[in-house]
């Protein structure tokens, strides 16, 4: 289906516009002129779009929601069924509320699977998902008590990876298949990269998890940990030293 709209004007309009409520899905149907289907205000977390698909007569479809930063922006992510894609950002109203980071992480992914449309391959390895579970089961021992260098590093998972892309084709095909009936068609809607951010955004950042162990645990438990966490590492953001 070729579009007759600048995909990226009409993404900006859409991020700009006062009509559109602070979080909501808005339909593009490709009249002359252009027509718009508004949705009421959803939810922080956009949980009802996973899953969703467009309807038959949109030619495109939007998300708009307000997302974290300095300052915090507006942004619209725009995708339509010729395979085309934009995103455009604006200033937020003084109301906003920023929407969960876990589902800003996937917005892009959510209006393209609506309309039938591939995502971008996993964007990290399942070795850094490992890492991550890894040092968020530390945070919950060092929470209950301490903990010392052996403990924790026998806490550390074992687990042995192909590819990046096998890995995680592999992840989410035994995640459908072991999940609920409902969570299995929702795994089936998302592709594989898809399903790799959606699960990312289920657990804090490196920065959050790396900087609650290093208040719990001693510095040597802290430095044995990230030594064997190097993805998590390149992740972190200005923590400095953990024996700081």
């Amino acid at each position: 289906m070729s579009v007759p709209f600048d995909l990226d004007l009409v993404a900006r309009s859409i991020a700009r516009s006062r009509v559109v409520p602070p979080r909501a899905v808005v339909g593009v149907l490709a009249d002359a002129p252009l027509r718009f289907a508004i949705s009421p205000p959803l939810d922080l977390h956009f949980d009802d779009l996973i899953g969703f698909d467009a309807p038959a007569e949109w030619a495109a479809i939007a998300v708009v929601a307000d997302v974290v930063g300095a300052p915090t922006r507006r942004r619209a992510w725009l995708a339509c069924r010729s395979g085309r894609h934009a995103s455009a950002t604006a200033a937020n109203r003084d109301d906003a509320e920023p929407i969960a980071p876990g589902a800003a992480l996937v917005m892009a992914d959510v209006v393209r699977r609506s309309v039938g449309l591939r995502t971008d391959p996993p964007s990290h390895s399942v070795e850094l998902l490992d890492e991550l579970t890894w040092v968020d089961a530390l945070v919950g021992h060092a929470a209950s008590g301490p903990i010392d260098v052996a403990s924790a590093l026998a806490l550390r998972p074992i687990v042995l990876r192909r590819s990046t892309v096998d890995a995680w084709e592999q992840l989410h095909a035994r995640a459908t298949a072991e999940s609920s009936l409902r969570c299995r068609r929702l795994f089936t809607w998302m592709d594989t990269g898809m399903f790799s951010r959606w699960v990312f955004g289920l657990w804090p950042s490196a920065d959050e998890l790396v900087a609650t162990l290093v208040d719990l645990v001693e510095p040597s438990v802290a430095e044995a940990v990230l030594a064997r966490c190097p993805l998590m590492q390149a992740h972190l953001a200005g923590l400095g030293t953990v024996s700081a």
